[in-house]
């Protein structure tokens, strides 16, 4: 059926030679719209889109959000008592001044007398530090064990040093703590030095070795829960750009 019209009904309706108006479509040079062939917007074809799996994205950064922040609050956890107990032991030391008599709670392992050899000076941009070989030898140093028995002692390397302040001390005499308890020390040098008593430094670190291996799995953990955050994020704007503005959106 044929719709003229004696007026214009509205946009795109002509008029013909014989004095009457034609819908647009009738026009000789009509051409229809891609958007009315199709039947969606700027000529794009809807496509019904399946909405993705909401719970499993939301589990996947829940896992992501932990790793991150418990793998972080581990490592700080860990390296704080470290710090503490591996530094701060040895920082903390007490130094005596021998001749002396001293009874130390030692735990197992290797311990050392540790007679101050030298001190350090330092400014912005300049450290110098002045050390000469310990003077202690095993035979003044006396250990007895909590069992009334003397331990053997030995000369050290001086290889291993503290610095408390100014001043340097290096390991002069050594002995082996093969139980823990309370151990009385009898510090004899030819002259009057100062001395600290500690375990070695390897020691040190061995007793808060525990805290280090948290630090050690929580870093980590942090770090792959940061990648994983990226990579759904990322993963979440490429859905985005694929479902276009028509399809449904990540939350």
């Amino acid at each position: 059926m044929r719709v003229v019209s004696s007026t214009s009904q509205g946009p795109g309706w002509w008029l013909a030679s014989d004095g009457r108006w034609y819908p647009p479509e009738s026009h000789p040079q009509y051409r229809p719209a891609l958007s009315s062939v199709i039947g969606s917007p700027a000529g794009v074809m809807k496509q019904p889109v399946s909405r993705p799996n909401q719970e499993g994205g939301r589990g996947y950064r829940a896992l992501a959000l932990a790793l991150l922040v418990g793998g972080a609050v581990g490592g700080i956890i860990g390296l704080a008592p470290f710090a503490i107990f591996a530094v701060g032991g040895l920082l903390n030391s007490t130094v005596y001044k021998a001749p002396v008599h001293v009874v130390v709670d030692c735990s197992t392992g290797t311990y050392y007398v540790y007679q101050q050899t030298g001190s350090q000076f330092s400014v912005p941009g300049f450290s110098y530090v002045h050390t000469e070989f310990p003077t202690l030898t095993p035979r003044q140093v006396h250990v007895v064990g909590p069992d009334g028995r003397p331990d053997t002692t030995w000369s050290a390397s001086a290889a291993q040093t503290i610095t408390k302040g100014s001043a340097v001390y290096s390991d002069a005499v050594g002995f082996d703590i093969p139980t823990a308890g309370d151990y009385s020390v009898t510090v004899t040098p030819s002259s009057p030095t100062a001395v600290i008593i500690a375990p070695s430094l390897g020691g040190q670190f061995l007793h808060a070795a525990p805290w280090l291996i948290l630090t050690g799995v929580g870093f980590p953990a942090a770090i792959v829960g940061l990648v994983l955050l990226i990579r759904e994020s990322n993963r979440r704007k490429r859905r985005g750009l694929l479902l276009g503005p028509y399809g449904w959106q990540p939350a």
